[in-house]
């Protein structure tokens, strides 16, 4: 048996998709900045009194510098994200407007 498409869903379709792969992208740079930025505050920024008198030392270290890279990366991926789906969505109303 054979389903009946109604035009207008079928004709959303590339959008449901293109949205579902730039959502997942942006899930991805959320999950990468969440874990980032709780790890480098687990390993390298802890409160603790003594760990004022230990970040000199712990800021520099490499798990340190990777962690605050990927904390500023992600921020500036999630940023980008919000760009990619004004643009994406703005692109759709215009052409919807002038068609």
């Amino acid at each position: 048996m054979e389903v009946a498409t109604v035009p207008a869903i079928s004709s959303l379709y590339p959008s449901v998709v293109a949205a579902a792969e730039v959502g997942g992208a942006y899930l991805a740079w959320i999950g990468v900045h969440t874990a980032a930025a709780n790890a480098y505050t687990y390993f390298c920024a802890p409160s603790t009194l003594s760990s004022v008198f230990l970040t000199p030392f712990v800021t520099p270290a490499p798990h340190c510098r990777g962690l605050l890279w990927a904390v500023n990366t992600g921020a500036s991926g999630i940023e980008a994200m919000w760009v990619s789906l004004g643009t994406w969505l703005g692109a759709k109303v215009f052409v919807r407007m002038w068609k």
